[in-house]
């Protein structure tokens, strides 16, 4: 929640059912601490932290009021916004002091940044203090116009088809559809190059002109001020694609499964899909079913305008283990317990479970891919058991120890019983490189989620006088991963390599206190001249492929230094609209890149 949402709560009344007394503290007075009066009202107030604003005109090229416009204020810890009035005059209240930048949004959908500059990076700062008033006009850029005609592939007009014309890196959609006779016109936007893209959900139409399948292939639009320009398309011909599938395995027909090309389809009808409407050329199907696992590219197709095109899918079937959840002291089994499948030496937190144990305490986990794997059990949060590694002859903490089990596409393998322990927990202090308790960072089993689903790992978030807890864990040695702002992830011991952490002992039942002081780490430095805007970095370990370090908006003309942890080698990956690896085209053929105990790394991807 930021500063301005929680500076707006005001004042906290709490109000007995009858009340016959009011007693008023005054303002920063330390709370009373008797029992509150039968038939008593207390009334508490929160001070208001002192707050600045921002004020100003907004005019259109000519000079006349833009009325009515929605005007940001974006800062780094609060944000406001305001409409103009009748005359185009705005201010923004309530901001607590610090540096924003203002964002104009045109009705069109177009953004202006301010003064006249088209992204927030090249935008100016505006200092705001307490109670004062910052003023800033502003005069909107000249705007041109696209318009055009969508046809058939016979030439007639299409009517209520959307159009958008688009600047991903802007952040920029403006939007309209076409009338009946298949003509659009979109006004209010600014100069610079666009992309357009022609869409009806209803009949499957989704391209890119000129005749483009892809965001990628689009032409691009150049838009001029006080200028039109006309961008017409034509819809692609099609034809039709019937599609079976048949098990890798056994190669018996699957009569249930879902397929698509292009984004569109359905599920089978008759042992079959058939998808209208394919724009010619050739396309990637995918497809999944009940027991056979999502195929990203199950095959190719040629589609041929007007005709229709038969493929026959041949699809893996999901591997299975089976097993039994019991309570180790008791025997009796536990349902609704959580069992996940994780390839050997890899640890990516699980976002779903493999299998979930019913009430006789059998699960059965399904597996996507043939290979060596590790069983992971999660309890839920609140549960009397541990989470545990299942090993040989019970639980374990570290995965290195956990029992292998090896199954083919196809194949179901039984493992023994799973034996649950009790919970307990580990709790401390986390120490910054300085000395100081760190007032934020986390503590956990597993890396930092970089699949970016944002379903966490359980962690314990570390309090504000660096105090961590976690309470979940089964009675055996656990690594430990801190992390925490300007620090290098690191495991306990201090390396970089989560199978040769030092494990923390758990014991049932009771707390194991643990202080960790962190190490700030060496410096790394990427760079990749040529890549526009901001860019996803993702360091991984080379061993396990852990998450060794993470930023989400990276500059990577800047080359802001990311703490990595000496010690270990990494490799590097770079995502700016598109995902390069540093030295390679993935993760096993990328570079790894050796982490000194100090100084700074510097990498420099090659120029695009």
């Amino acid at each position: 929640m930021k500063r301005s949402q929680l500076r707006r709560i005001g004042s906290l009344v709490v109000t007995l059912l009858v009340a016959t007394v009011v007693a008023v503290p005054p303002a920063y007075a330390a709370p009373a601490t008797g029992p509150v009066p039968a038939g008593g009202t207390v009334v508490v107030n929160d001070a208001q932290s002192p707050t600045g604003s921002i004020a100003g005109r907004l005019t259109r090229p000519g000079g006349t009021q833009a009325a009515y416009w929605v005007v940001q204020a974006d800062g780094d810890d609060d944000s406001g916004s305001a409409l103009t009035d009748g005359f185009g005059h705005y201010r923004i209240d309530n901001l607590a002091p610090g540096s924003y930048r203002l964002l104009f949004l045109l009705p069109s959908g177009a953004r202006q940044w301010a003064p006249q500059a088209r992204s927030r990076e090249t935008a100016g700062s505006f200092a705001v203090s307490a109670d004062t008033v910052t003023t800033h006009d502003e005069q909107l850029l000249p705007t041109g116009s696209v318009d055009g005609r969508f046809t058939d592939a016979a030439g007639n007009g299409m009517a209520g088809i959307s159009v958008t014309v688009f600047d991903v890196e802007r952040n920029e959609y403006l939007s309209g559809s076409t009338t009946a006779d298949g003509r659009y016109r979109i006004d209010g936007v600014l100069h610079g190059d666009y992309r357009v893209r022609f869409t009806d959900w209803q009949s499957g139409l989704d391209q890119y002109a000129h005749g483009k399948l892809t965001e990628a292939a689009a032409d691009p639009i150049t838009v001029a001020a006080n200028q039109t320009t006309t961008v017409d398309d034509s819809r692609l011909p099609t034809g039709s694609v019937r599609i079976t599938a048949r098990d890798s395995v056994t190669g018996a027909v699957v009569p249930d499964f879902f397929a698509t090309v292009l984004g569109r389809g359905g599920a089978s009808t008759g042992g079959a899909v058939v998808i209208d409407e394919v724009p010619a050329g050739s396309h990637v199907i995918s497809a999944s079913g009940e027991n056979h696992p999502y195929v990203g590219n199950a095959a190719t197709v040629t589609v041929v305008a007007g005709e229709q095109t038969d493929v026959e899918l041949t699809l893996r079937p999901y591997a299975r283990i089976t097993t039994r959840v019991t309570d180790r002291a008791s025997g009796a089994p536990v349902g609704d317990i959580c069992v996940v499948a994780l390839p050997v030496k890899t640890f990516p937190f699980p976002g779903g479970c493999s299998g979930v144990s019913d009430p006789t305490g059998a699960a059965t986990l399904r597996v996507s891919e043939s290979g060596a794997y590790n069983l992971l059990v999660l309890p839920e949060p609140g549960s009397d058991y541990g989470a545990q590694w299942v090993g040989s002859t019970g639980g374990t903490g570290t995965q290195q120890t956990a029992r292998r089990v090896t199954v083919a596409a196809g194949e179901v393998r039984a493992v023994p019983k799973i034996k649950l322990d009790p919970r307990g927990t580990i709790s401390g202090t986390v120490t910054g490189a300085t000395g100081a308790p760190v007032q934020a960072g986390s503590v956990s089993i597993a890396g930092p989620d970089l699949s970016g689903s944002g379903h966490g790992n359980r962690g314990s978030q570390v309090a504000a006088d660096g105090s961590y807890e976690i309470d979940w864990l089964g009675p055996y040695e656990w690594p430990l991963l801190f992390s925490a702002a300007d620090h290098a992830y690191q495991w306990s011991g201090t390396v970089g390599n989560r199978l040769n952490a030092d494990p923390v002992s758990v014991q049932a039942g009771a707390t194991t206190d643990f202080d960790h002081t962190l190490t700030q780490g060496t410096n790394l430095v990427v760079t990749a001249p040529g890549e526009p805007g901001v860019c996803r970095l993702v360091v991984r370990n080379a061993v396990t492929s852990d998450g060794a370090g993470l930023v989400h908006n990276y500059s990577p003309t800047s080359g802001t230094p990311l703490r990595i942890l000496g010690g270990q080698k990494v490799k590097i990956e770079l995502t700016c609209g598109s995902t390069r690896w540093y030295g390679g085209t993935d993760l096993a053929s990328a570079t790894a890149v050796t982490i000194p105990a100090q100084g700074t790394v510097s990498i420099s991807f090659p120029a695009v």
